[in-house]
């Protein structure tokens, strides 16, 4: 547990330091905040099943859980036993029934990998937003413990100068929410996705509506850089790394504006844009399946193969 509070502790320790505007390593240390509060809470984590285990034994790999429990105990003597990840942590919790913030937890290893392989720059209060969210997570687990209080993972006055740079934020917020009253360019689509969106360049949520009529930009609070809200959209969806790993494509060319926003909603099994409010089922009109995003048309309903058997049949 102890090495859990250590990390956490470093990770806010290079957050203040990254504060520090002539520090030259702002970026570095960002990012070494965020990895370091990450790691401690997988740590603390995998105390939690070392709890939940009689044996010490939910923490490793399967591969290295053997009945000899004399095997398993050299095996930790000379620091080989491989423990477990963060994905089976969560195949664990899940059958041991641990609650967690798993919806935070996801941004939290989404942004460490941003951060770690794609970001060139990182705003203050980006990392303040995620290091509010492990607050949450840390505050709402260490209740599972009855010896611990959030004090013993972290600082209260590093915590309340974190607080009141998160306030300021939310504060700055409001006032671009006030600024779309008078910039009714957008439609209501894509009003809402600019409103949830970040900073392609730092990933800052404060972006500002500006521009004219035909050519709305949104700007960045922080960084400055400019972007058209279709920039936005697209650079949240990474088709090239996705495609080249096997997956499919996460953006489809709208039918109705001819942009390159279309995406799926599988909750509402739909496609919608983000840019012209355009919608459509993503169910065949003829077999049922899912139509692949790049085979939408606007004057069918149908998947690419069923579209090729009608047009045989006429």
């Amino acid at each position: 547990m102890e090495n859990a509070k250590g990390s956490i502790r470093i990770g806010i320790e290079d957050y203040f330091l990254a504060k520090d505007k002539h520090d030259r390593d702002k970026k570095f240390r960002m990012i070494s905040a965020l990895r370091n509060i990450y790691a401690g809470i997988l740590i603390m984590f995998k105390e939690r099943l070392l709890r939940l285990s009689t044996d010490r034994c939910l923490i490793f790999l399967e591969s290295d859980k053997e009945s000899n429990k004399a095997w398993l105990n050299e095996k930790m003597l000379n620091r080989k036993a491989k423990t477990v990840n963060v994905h089976d942590i969560k195949k664990l919790f899940k059958k041991f029934h641990v609650d967690y913030q798993e919806k935070y937890l996801e941004q939290l290893n989404q942004a460490r990998n941003e951060l770690e392989h794609f970001s060139a720059d990182v705003s203050d209060d980006y990392l303040e937003e995620l290091l509010v969210k492990a607050h949450h997570i840390i505050l709402d687990f260490i209740n599972g413990f009855e010896d611990e209080t959030i004090e013993n993972w972290i600082d209260r006055d590093q915590w309340k100068k974190i607080e009141q740079s998160y306030q300021l934020v939310q504060e700055e917020k409001k006032r671009i929410e006030e600024e779309y009253v008078n910039f009714c360019f957008f439609s209501e689509q894509l009003e809402a996705r600019m409103k949830h969106s970040l900073c392609p360049n730092c990933f800052s949520s404060l972006l500002s509506p500006t521009g004219k009529k035909d050519d709305p930009v949104m700007e960045c609070r922080y960084c400055k850089e400019k972007y058209s809200p279709i920039e936005i959209i697209q650079s949240e969806h990474d088709e090239h790394y996705n495609i080249k790993n096997g997956g499919d494509p996460t953006l489809g060319i709208c039918p109705q504006c001819g942009e390159k926003t279309l995406e799926e909603d599988g909750d509402e099994m739909i496609f919608k844009c983000d840019n012209c409010g355009y919608e459509q089922s993503n169910c065949c009109e003829r077999c049922g399946s899912s139509i692949p995003i790049e085979e939408v048309s606007e004057d069918d309903n149908y998947c690419g193969w069923c579209s090729n058997m009608l047009s045989k049949d006429d």
